[in-house]
């Protein structure tokens, strides 16, 4: 009775241990997300938008949300999400943008589209930029409007 008993208690103990395995590699790659997100953090509005405008050229969702004020980031998880990350398309693409800087953290972004090889239009982003609490309590600069056309 103790040998099946011994068993018993192993066997709860490493089916506890297995259903805790994958809670915990979901924290670790969440804590690391989020490192990384602090990491790409400019230290000024100017350095974000260029970025961003980067990270739309590289078509790079992951680095554009991170990017987003928490309103925007709650209000485009899902589309993100959805989009695999990967933002824009592959014809026609971002070749190349000019940012204009307004007042109060408003940005102008305009991207040059190309197709085959050949200039076929233009897309513009309007953001405003501004200076909010990070997750840690430190000041960042994030998007907290977004709009496109």
């Amino acid at each position: 009775m103790k040998k099946f008993s011994g068993l018993m208690l192993f066997l709860l103990l490493s089916n506890h241990a297995m259903a805790q395995a994958p809670l915990q590699a979901t924290q670790l790659l969440e804590q690391r997300v989020q490192l990384l997100q602090l990491g790409l953090q400019p230290k000024d509005a100017d350095t974000l938008v260029d970025a961003f405008a980067n990270a739309v050229l590289q078509r790079n969702g992951a680095v554009q949300y991170a990017f987003y004020c928490k309103g925007l980031r709650a209000t485009n998880l899902v589309g993100f999400q959805q989009m695999n990350w990967v933002t824009g398309a592959s014809s026609p693409s971002v070749d190349s943008f000019n940012i204009d800087k307004g007042v109060d953290g408003k940005y102008v972004i305009t991207y040059k589209l190309v197709a085959g090889g050949k200039e076929v239009g233009s897309m513009v982003d309007m953001l405003q930029v501004v200076e909010e609490p990070s997750e840690t309590g430190k000041m960042r600069y994030c998007i907290t409007s977004y709009s496109n056309r």
